[in-house]
This record gives C-alpha cells, structure tokens and sequence, in this order.
C-alpha cells in the first residue's frame, strides 16, 4: 500500500503496533497512575474492596435492612451462605469467636477475599498477566 507523502511510514508503524491487541506494554493510565495492564483488574479490585468495606461498616447485631437470600425467598431451609455478611461484621471488629459462632467459614472467605484483591492489584500494576 501506498502512503501519501505527509506520513511517515514509522508513524504507521508505530500505531499498528499500538493498536494491536497482543501488545504486552500496552500502558493505561487511571487517575494519573500509570498501569501496564488493562484496568479491569483495578476496578473489580476496587469492587472488591468497596464491598467489604460496606459488610466491614455494618453493625452485626442489628437485623438485616434487606434479605438476599434465595434460599429463603424460594422457601428452602438451610441456607449455606446465611450468617456470613454477619460474621464477616464481627471479623472487622475483631470478634473472632462470634464470626466463627455466626459462620464457620467466614475467615476462610475473608483470606480469599483478601488474596483476590492483592491478586488483582499486583495484575493492574505490573506486567504479569492474572492466572
């Protein structure tokens, strides 16, 4: 193909290599920050921590504003996940006994939840790509 005169041909060369999807340094910048990866992974990381935060901030005496289980809204019992929001309260505060007592397997998700943001945050800031 034949360029006009006015481009350069190491301008075209350059751009394609911009614009193609398998570039390994492709380099984003969020909020001034420059990543090398896609920014995906910050969001869903930044999700991640809003949504603990909240479960965190929440008092775990007081009964639920709003029930999500599906469980009970299809009229089983025995939820597996019910308690958990609850414990994960009590995990904040420091009451580790009681987020036990409300759920056995909320410091189990906790230390997920904490390796999937550590996970996502080391992907948006380095060239690694995520497992």
């Amino acid at each position: 193909m034949k360029l006009p005169s006015y481009v350069d041909s190491s301008h075209v060369a350059v751009m394609s290599q911009a614009i193609d999807p398998n570039a390994t340094l492709d380099s984003h910048a969020v909020f001034g920050i420059r990543m090398r990866s896609s920014p995906q992974a910050l969001m869903e990381a930044v999700l991640w921590m809003v949504g603990l935060a909240a479960v965190g901030s929440a008092d775990p005496t007081l009964p639920s504003a709003i029930d999500l289980c599906l469980f009970k809204a299809v009229g089983l019992p025995g939820c597996p996940g019910c308690g958990l929001g609850h414990a994960m309260g009590y995990l904040f505060r420091g009451e580790w006994l009681l987020a036990v007592q409300t759920h056995w397997f909320s410091p189990v998700v906790l230390g997920i939840l904490i390796t999937r943001i550590t996970s996502l945050l080391r992907h948006a800031f380095s060239e690694r790509s995520l497992p």
